[in-house]
């Protein structure tokens, strides 16, 4: 009894270890590998139903209202039905975790072993406090493709393109920017015109 027990013990300890840590570090370059994916092949079954785990994963991230939570929840379940695991406890970088396989990963063609591995990996991030919440889409009109706000939680944008256009897009912005367009403008020729009115005493 003693030797199982304290190996039960020591497992749920690091699991607890484990769960109150917010980021794990390989986070952000697993979920950008699954979104190149997405990008990449959007039309596959697979891939519509990993995109539509991440949605909804996403939605329990950032709450609404009660209603919609349940929701969230329910629909999640039903999307999870299909998948068939089998879980062992492995040791890994960051301590013992249970790590979950397809119970008959042989039988499962490469599309399906990146859905099941995908799948797995957005489960492993509601270990992670807060880490629903970061799963967004880009606030771009014309890009809406998902990414992992690692760095800053206020983060809108998939990078700095998309970032840049959205302000660009903006017609307060644009004419704020043309003013000041103007007035550099004018006061690059002004100094050309009055060089000795701008040098230096």
């Amino acid at each position: 009894m003693d030797g199982p027990y304290n190996l039960l013990v020591l497992f749920f300890a690091m699991y607890s270890i484990i769960r109150k840590k917010t980021i794990q570090p390989r986070t952000g370059e697993v979920l950008d590998a699954l979104f190149s994916r997405l990008i990449e092949q959007p039309n596959k079954p697979q891939s519509k139903r990993v995109e539509r785990v991440l949605e909804l994963l996403s939605s329990l991230g950032n709450p609404r209202s009660k209603e919609k939570t349940i929701w969230a929840v329910t629909s999640l379940r039903e999307a999870l039905r299909i998948y068939q695991w089998v879980s062992q406890v492995m040791p890994t970088a960051d301590g013992f975790r249970v790590v979950s396989f397809p119970v008959d990963r042989s039988a499962l063609s490469a599309d399906d072993k990146w859905e099941y591995e995908a799948v797995r990996d957005l489960l492993d991030l509601t270990l992670e406090d807060g880490s629903l919440s970061r799963l967004r889409r880009c606030d771009e009109r014309a890009c809406k493709t998902w990414f992992y706000a690692a760095n800053r939680m206020d983060q809108r944008f998939c990078n700095g393109t998309c970032r840049q256009r959205h302000y660009d897009s903006d017609e307060e912005k644009r004419i704020q920017k043309r003013a000041y367009m103007r007035k550099r403008y004018a006061d690059t020729k002004e100094r050309e015109l009055n060089p000795k009115r701008f040098a230096r005493k």
